[in-house]
């Protein structure tokens, strides 16, 4: 399964995070970790490139909206 995560500035308060392949079990993390790096920055999640999500992708999703919502993040 292949995954790219790309983070490009979209100025100095924000961010995108470009995931382009397959999220699913084996590559999250890869995406989590990124998301996680970036926390305290406006973050939006760029997933036109996904070809397949599965529901571990999802979950992703959701959770990493939650967190952030938590700690006031945009």
């Amino acid at each position: 399964m292949s995954l790219s995560v790309e983070v490009e500035n979209n100025s100095a308060e924000s961010i995108v995070v470009k995931v382009v392949g397959e999220v699913d079990f084996s590559t999250v993390d890869k995406v989590l970790e990124v998301i996680d790096e970036y926390r305290h920055t406006a973050i939006s999640l760029d997933f036109s490139g996904i070809g397949f999500i599965d529901s571990t992708g999802v979950g992703l999703i959701l959770r990493s909206v939650m967190e952030l919502a938590d700690t006031g993040a945009k």
